[in-house]
């Protein structure tokens, strides 16, 4: 089993256990597994977004300068984008956790996890608070 399927099935096997254990703060009550398993799969695409653009932003982009050289440069454009991205991703993130009593916190450093689920059980998956998505 690859590491992105086994990501997937466990958040998955999470999100059913707290919209089961913590219903009355969950949106959907008994949500199907097939929409438990669609919202575990966005997350995690989500993640990796939030992880692209954190990579980015610490590495800069390389960009052909004229004079022939290559170097990572990050400029305010490029902020731009990554703010329009991040909202967009922080929305979506936020309206699949609130299905199942979660929060979503988001971190900018690449070198950890971008996207944390606070989730009603309060269970974690390392050092921190939440479940580390990306």
């Amino acid at each position: 089993m690859s590491a992105k399927l086994k990501s997937a099935a466990v958040l998955a096997a999470v999100l059913m256990d707290e919209s089961h254990e913590h219903s009355g703060k969950c949106e959907i009550q008994n949500p199907s597994p097939e929409m438990i398993a669609v919202d575990a799969i966005a997350l995690l695409r989500i993640g990796a977004g939030l992880k692209r653009w954190a990579e980015r932003a610490c590495n800069g982009i390389e960009r052909y300068q004229g004079n022939g050289i290559w170097c990572g440069m990050w400029t305010e454009r490029d902020e731009a984008a990554k703010d329009r991205a991040d909202a967009r991703y922080a929305a979506k993130a936020t309206e699949i956790a609130a299905r199942y009593g979660a929060t979503v916190q988001i971190d900018g450093d690449p070198r950890g996890y971008v996207l944390r689920l606070i989730l009603a059980s309060g269970r974690t998956n390392g050092f921190g608070a939440g479940w580390g998505i990306a």
